[in-house]
């Protein structure tokens, strides 16, 4: 069993203008009053794609990308800040200097205690000298989603969803031909069929005796968004 992937519904990369501020420990640092020491942008690549992230602005990534504060760039080109945190996130060393450190963000960024909205769904990176605030840009994820496949069974075409259980037999001709979610691109949409094994909690109830369970497994990169059951009757 195989299948492709193609996608209807596009998520851009967005870099937009937002009404964030930076999170309330930082609202008691004093503001950058020089020009040259204000902050001018943010290079954060996005799986390893550079994108420039103006002062007060907001870049929205995928859940399961890979982020990486590449560069931090004051007004003045000689200046550099001392700190660059990404709130709620814990790097690898002992320091709350993030500049440099990759971020999976399948498990980092995730918590709502460090997001700026009750959904917990957007985070601060603010660069910072000592207790003077520079400037900071804003990260907001969203979920991968998955819309619908497009399953062509024996010549059929089918719409699944999440949600729904595909039910084939073991004589029929079976490939996945579309899929569709809420993403940019389809290059890091991955989907593969997995067998159930017998006694994982979520295991269904084979329909008849010696169907075997399986499941078609959707991931962003290393993250995993959607399952949708498919039983194989003899």
């Amino acid at each position: 069993m195989s299948g492709s992937s193609k996608l209807g519904v596009l998520f851009p990369f967005v870099v937009i203008s937002g009404a964030w501020t930076v999170p309330p420990y930082y609202q008691s640092f004093e503001k950058a009053s020089k020009h040259e020491a204000q902050l001018d942008s943010v290079i954060i690549e996005v799986n390893g794609e550079p994108r420039s992230v103006k002062n007060g602005e907001e870049l929205s990534f995928v859940r399961g990308d890979e982020l990486l504060v590449k560069k931090v760039l004051l007004n003045s080109p000689e200046a550099k800040p001392s700190i660059t945190n990404v709130v709620g996130f814990v790097n690898e060393g002992s320091g709350s200097n993030d500049l440099g450190y990759k971020i999976d963000t399948s498990t980092e960024l995730t918590k709502k205690t460090w997001a700026l909205n009750p959904e917990g769904t957007v985070y601060t990176v603010v660069a910072y000298s000592q207790r003077i605030l520079h400037g900071a840009v804003f990260l907001n994820r969203v979920e991968p989603r998955l819309e619908y496949i497009d399953v062509d069974i024996n010549g059929k075409t089918r719409v699944m969803r999440e949600g729904e259980k595909l039910l084939v037999k073991k004589s029929d001709s079976f490939k996945v031909e579309r899929v569709v979610t809420n993403l940019r691109d389809n290059e890091t949409i991955t989907f593969a069929i997995v067998p159930v094994i017998r006694g994982e909690q979520e295991a269904e109830v084979p329909a008849e005796k010696g169907a075997k369970e399986y499941r078609i497994v959707f991931r962003h990169k290393e993250y995993t968004f959607a399952k949708i059951p498919m039983i194989v009757e003899n």
